[in-house]
């Protein structure tokens, strides 16, 4: 399987094609894989026992296109000598980019008008918010996005006049989503 995103084993991921070997030692004799629980379809093996599952057969097993959220695939192999052996993968299929819903200086950061984003100070803060445990980065910084939302970066140089600043949050499947916002230093 293509585990997208922050880690590349926690089964969150923007890609559902799974794939894999069954090795049954005396051969197999037959193979299944059913998604939550629906009705078991026949698992075509290559000869070493390799099978893959493509989005277009995922949605098969789904019945239809597959719903973003948590699944569960089982896949079921009979040896030939009439032993059978069952394994569960339970994976969150996640395509939808996080919401960054707001992203500026922090009111302490802020000597003019709070919200119009001009300030005197050289080294200000800034505040955002956006999906909770996702990750949001600034240049070379990092924030861990809390689950409530929120996030910070602390200490950002300004040169003065306008500082444009780009930050990215990207979610644990991998999805991502950008903003800048301009920030004058006068």
């Amino acid at each position: 399987a293509n585990d997208t995103g922050a880690s590349a084993a926690d089964g969150i991921s923007t890609d559902y094609a799974v794939g894999g070997k069954i090795d049954a030692g005396v051969g197999v004799a037959s193979a299944t894989a059913k998604l939550d629980g629906g009705a078991a379809s026949a698992l075509s093996l290559a000869p070493d026992g390799s099978f893959t599952l493509d989005k277009a057969a995922m949605d098969g097993l789904a019945g239809g296109k597959i719903a973003e959220g948590a699944h569960t695939l089982v896949l079921s192999a009979l040896d030939k000598n009439g032993i059978a052996t069952t394994r569960e993968l339970a994976f969150t299929y996640d395509a939808t980019a996080p919401k960054l819903a707001s992203f500026g200086l922090l009111a302490s950061s802020d000597t003019g008008t709070v919200g119009d984003n001009i300030t005197a100070a050289a080294r200000v803060g800034l505040l955002g918010v956006s999906e909770g445990a996702s990750v949001a980065t600034l240049g070379g910084a990092s924030a861990l996005v809390a689950a409530n939302g929120g996030f910070q970066f602390a200490d950002v140089v300004l040169v003065d006049g306008d500082n444009t600043l780009k930050v990215t949050v990207s979610d644990l499947a991998g999805n991502t989503a950008t903003a800048e916002v301009t920030i004058n230093r006068s």
